[in-house]
C-alpha cells in the first residue's frame, strides 16, 4: 500500500493525490481513494477503490468519475458521479450534461449496482442507461433521433436499434425507455442532490 501511495504522490503534476480512507464491505478491507485531476482541457476528481490483500497489495476494483469538466468555460461537458456503499452492496450514479454550445457532448444518466461476494471479489448486479449522444437534431445521420419520434419503417427501426446497441456496448449497460428512463435520470438527481462529492 505504501508503494501505491508513493506513486500517486509521485504523479501529482497529472493527479493531486486528495484522501484516502480504509472501510469494511462484507469482512474484507478495502481502501478508497479520491484523486483530482488537470490535464488539458479536463479538470475533475475521481474515486477509485481498491481491495487490501493480505500480502498489502491493492488490487484495483473500480473507479467513479465524481466530476469532469471538459471544454472552455462557455461551452463544455459535465459529468458528475456519486456513489453509495451499504452492507455489500455499491451503487454507483452518473450523469452528463452540457452546458452552452457543446452540442457533441451526451445528456443521460446511468446507475450501476454491485455487490462484493465474501471473496472480496465485485459482481454487477444491474447497470442501466439513458443517453443521448448529442444534441437533438445535432447529428441527423444518428438513430438517435428515435428517441423522439416513433420509427415508420423497417430501416428507421434499424437506425435506432444500432444506436441502442452501440450505446449499450460503449456503456456496458441496458438502455431504459420512457417512463423508466425518466426515473432513472429522476433517481440520480436525487442521489447527486443528497451530497455530491467533488461538485465545482
Amino acid at each position: 500500500m505504501r508503494i501505491l501511495l508513493l506513486i500517486l504522490i509521485a504523479m501529482s503534476e497529472v493527479l493531486a493525490f486528495n484522501s484516502f480512507e480504509h472501510i469494511n464491505i462484507n469482512r474484507r478491507d478495502f481502501t478508497l481513494i479520491k484523486d483530482s485531476y488537470d490535464i488539458y482541457d479536463s479538470k475533475g476528481t475521481v474515486m477509485k477503490l481498491y481491495s487490501e490483500e493480505n500480502n498489502k497489495d491493492l488490487i484495483f476494483i473500480l473507479s467513479l468519475i465524481l466530476h469532469d469538466s471538459t471544454g472552455s468555460c462557455a461551452n463544455k461537458s459535465v459529468e458528475n458521479g456519486t456513489y453509495v456503499i451499504q452492507d455489500s452492496n455499491i451503487t454507483l450514479y452518473h450523469s452528463w450534461n452540457r452546458v452552452g454550445r457543446a452540442y457533441d457532448a451526451p445528456y443521460g444518466a446511468r446507475i450501476d449496482k454491485y455487490m462484493i461476494d465474501r471473496g472480496g471479489k465485485l459482481q454487477k448486479l444491474s447497470s442501466k442507461v439513458y443517453i443521448e449522444s448529442s444534441r437533438k437534431n445535432y447529428d441527423p445521420k444518428s438513430g438517435m433521433k428515435y428517441l423522439f419520434k416513433k420509427p415508420q419503417n423497417q430501416q428507421q427501426k434499424d437506425q435506432l436499434k444500432d444506436y441502442i446497441k452501440s450505446i449499450e456496448k460503449k456503456y456496458k449497460s441496458s438502455f431504459v425507455f420512457g417512463d423508466e428512463a425518466k426515473k432513472l435520470i429522476k433517481d440520480v438527481k436525487d442521489a447527486l442532490d443528497k451530497g455530491i462529492w467533488g461538485k465545482k
